[in-house]
């Protein structure tokens, strides 16, 4: 049973954070896109 979510908001500030990024160096809507693929691939949506 899935009991925790992460938004996608919560992915981009994390990559932002890791990569040390600065949000003028990154299209966040690549971003979201990426996601929404992943989700895709692991069946998570239909």
């Amino acid at each position: 049973m899935i009991d925790r979510l992460t938004t996608s908001k919560e992915i981009i500030a994390k990559i932002i954070a890791d990569y040390d990024l600065k949000e003028d160096e990154i299209k966040i809507t690549d971003i979201k896109e990426w996601i929404g693929e992943g989700m895709e691939k692991i069946g998570a949506v239909q």
